[in-house]
């Protein structure tokens, strides 16, 4: 082999090295920030590599799920025979959809195959909104410590209770019988097996779309991360544009609306 071809392939290594070791790095820092938030297992360090090395061919050597449950509103509907049928707020499904293509990245994907299951035995759960359906999302809202509490409304009962923290209530705002303003609360907990569990919940789905944006937004995983919290609720707010519009701009979070909560029992 000449000098010339030595150096064509002494730059095709360091080109292959070079990306990969940098799609691997890039990967890295994303999941280890996504981590501090969502409930993620290990990073497989180095099978996490050897998959960028493969050029993702081995994708299944690193491949992590997270379970999802959505709240589901029942409602009997139908012409002639009544139907019983769930609904999903259309919130929750954008959540979804962010979710997936955020994680899916970080080669951690999302099992909706349980969206109707009251009971869950995986170690690693994402729970959007809250309802008398979702018992998973109650059991998650129990003894959260003396810092938040908040019990949601449950059918027939249309009042909307609000999310209290350090002792201060906050309230859901209306204007002309239109939502304007609405809390969300992100609630993560360890659990006794080793497994972590997320909730993203409004007052309104307003609330649950908003917390689900910030779960998602860097400075907010970086300000976890650095606070080494495994167990915690972070208030957020969201200005609703004529009852329905929601810009990300309106969408806000304070370190200080950060609680330490009890793990679950």
């Amino acid at each position: 082999m000449n000098e010339y071809w030595v150096h064509v392939v002494l730059i095709v290594l360091v080109g292959y090295a070079a990306h990969t070791l940098l799609g691997f790095a890039l990967d890295l820092h994303g999941v280890h920030l996504a981590r501090a938030v969502f409930p993620i297992g290990s990073l497989k360090f180095w099978q996490r590599l050897i998959r960028h090395a493969a050029f993702h061919s081995l994708d299944a050597i690193d491949a992590q799920e997270i379970v999802v449950r959505t709240s589901l509103v029942g409602k009997t509907e139908g012409f002639g025979e009544s139907t019983f049928r769930y609904y999903t707020h259309t919130a929750e499904m954008l959540a979804l959809q962010q979710f997936t293509a955020h994680l899916s990245a970080h080669n951690v994907h999302l099992n909706t195959e349980h969206f109707y299951s009251t009971e869950v035995g995986k170690k690693y759960l994402l729970l959007l909104g809250t309802d008398a359906n979702n018992r998973l999302s109650q059991h998650m809202l129990q003894d959260l410590g003396r810092d938040v509490d908040w019990t949601p409304s449950t059918p027939p009962n249309t009042d909307h209770p609000p999310f209290t923290l350090y002792g201060i209530p906050y309230r859901c705002h209306d204007k002309n019988g239109k939502v304007c303003v609405d809390y969300g609360l992100i609630v993560r907990r360890t659990r006794p097996n080793g497994g972590v569990t997320l909730l993203c919940a409004g007052i309104h789905t307003y609330g649950t779309y908003a917390a689900s944006r910030v779960a998602l937004r860097e400075d907010f995983q970086r300000f976890v991360r650095a606070r080494k919290a495994t167990s915690f609720a972070q208030l957020v707010k969201v200005v609703v544009s004529d009852g329905k519009e929601i810009n990300d701009a309106e969408i806000t979070w304070h370190e200080k609306d950060f609680a330490v909560i009890n793990s679950l029992k």
